[in-house]
């Protein structure tokens, strides 16, 4: 498992630290990449499949790794994400709705991670931590 998680680590290390909070973590505490990529999942679309519709409850944030996807509000222009693209990222730390959908514009891969499953992993990092300290 630990290996998995290494493996994981070096193949999306880099795209996760493309968001601020990723790189604080792995500042504070560098092999953090390693334990955040246990709740890491690759997800794989083909041209055309949907990621999400307008009003879905989301609790993925996702980084657009290859491909594009488009993303279309209601009433609003069409946006085109391209990779490095964090989708949905406010889930890292807030209840959210989506006000627009995703629809794959070619054939992507994401990398996926359960907002609170990372909050989880970083508290209970924390706690350890501090009984080491102790």
């Amino acid at each position: 498992e630990y290996l998995q998680a290494e493996l994981k680590a070096s193949m999306f290390g880099a795209k996760l630290t493309t968001n601020p909070v990723f790189r604080v973590l792995q500042l504070i505490q560098p092999s953090t990449a390693v334990a955040v990529s246990k709740v890491l999942e690759c997800k794989y679309l083909a041209a055309g499949d949907c990621l999400f519709g307008v009003g879905v409850h989301e609790t993925v944030a996702r980084v657009l790794v290859s491909g594009p996807v488009i993303y279309q509000k209601p009433r609003c222009n069409t946006l085109e994400a391209l990779p490095g693209t964090w989708i949905c990222e406010a889930t890292l730390w807030t209840h959210w709705t989506t006000v627009g959908s995703t629809v794959a514009s070619a054939p992507s891969e994401l990398i996926e991670l359960q907002g609170r499953s990372l909050w989880n992993l970083v508290q209970l990092r924390r706690r350890a931590q501090a009984f080491e300290v102790e």
